[in-house]
C-alpha cells in the first residue's frame, strides 16, 4: 500500500532540504498545504505533487514575479 502522506522529515529528505526550513515556510504561508495533528505535522501527497507541479517550468523566463530574484545593486 503506497502512503498517502509524508512527515515533515520525509518531505524534506524527498527535497534535499532540513526540516526547519519547512517549518519556517509554514510560519511564512510558503510551500505546500498541511495538516496539524496531535501527533505532529503531516503533507498529503497530493499536495506535495500540486505544489512540486505549481513550480516546474521551461525556462526562467517563466517564472512568476515572487520567485524571480531581485538583482543586486551595487
Amino acid at each position: 500500500m503506497e502512503k498517502s502522506s509524508l512527515t515533515r522529515e520525509e518531505l524534506a529528505t524527498r527535497w534535499h532540504i532540513k526540516p526547519p526550513t519547512l517549518d519556517d515556510w509554514r510560519r511564512k504561508g510558503k510551500g505546500p498545504k498541511f495538516s496539524k495533528t496531535d501527533s505532529g505535522i503531516s503533507y498529503k501527497l497530493e499536495d506535495i505533487e500540486a505544489y512540486e507541479k505549481s513550480r516546474t517550468f521551461q525556462s526562467t523566463a517563466d517564472y512568476p514575479p515572487e520567485l524571480k530574484r531581485k538583482k543586486k545593486t551595487s
